[in-house]
């Protein structure tokens, strides 16, 4: 998810579930200072840890979606 309403960070929030491994499951957030990363490229960022991520397997959609 990528949360666009902090006045300073773009935040990229990600959450893992299924493993059968506990210690893969988890949350992490990346924050971005705005005046640093435009828009573009914390969407750019965002899409290309998703594809990464995947690696073959489904994905759900969070809450706020990417465009």
């Amino acid at each position: 998810m990528l949360y666009e309403y902090h006045p300073t960070h773009w935040l990229l929030i990600g959450a893992h579930s299924g493993y059968a491994d506990p210690a893969k499951n988890g949350h992490e957030i990346l924050c971005l200072p705005r005046d640093e990363v435009s828009e573009r490229d914390a969407r750019s960022l965002l899409a290309r840890t998703v594809s990464i991520s995947a690696n073959g397997a489904s994905l759900q959609v969070g809450l706020i979606p990417i465009d």
